[in-house]
């Protein structure tokens, strides 16, 4: 390989690189000899300068992404108000606890009065506790996620 056959691939190894830049800026003037000596250096050199854009590589983080990326953080639920689910089921688990005991005795004292086995009394009481709690449960789950509270997975 000669010695000009190396300076021409040094020489188009450095053109390539300038055009793949994002701001080539001026030619050296070491180079711009070079290119005004080699008509072959010349035309590869042109050949870059007219499809510069093929070298670019696009912005990573582009005006849409950044409006997207703001968009979904304003969405985000305020992190202040993270505790107050995970707070509630504590408070639930023992409301529930607390208050199953005189919902169902007082509803087996009543019913035995219509209803002849104390069993099946107990049972219709547990049952309309039961569905009782889901539906107030489910009413003030509904509550909660309207007025935007999120769980945390």
């Amino acid at each position: 390989m000669s010695a000009e056959s190396s300076n021409c691939e040094r020489v188009r190894r450095e053109l390539l690189a300038r055009a793949c830049e994002e701001s080539a800026g001026g030619v050296p003037a070491k180079l711009q000899d070079h290119l005004d000596a080699c008509p072959a250096c010349a035309r590869y050199g042109e050949g870059l300068g007219v499809a510069p854009e093929v070298f670019r590589v696009a912005p990573l983080y582009t005006r849409a992404v950044r409006q997207r990326t703001l968009r979904a953080i304003a969405r985000m639920p305020d992190p202040s108000a993270r505790w107050v689910l995970p707070g509630l089921v504590p408070v639930a688990i023992l409301s529930l606890l607390a208050s199953f005991g005189a919902p169902v005795w007082l509803g087996a004292t009543i019913l035995e009065q219509w209803i002849s086995s104390p069993v099946l009394a107990v049972a219709s009481a547990i049952l309309a506790t039961l569905m009782t709690g889901t539906v107030v449960t489910c009413a003030c789950g509904v509550t909660l996620i309207r007025r935007g509270a999120h769980l945390n997975t």
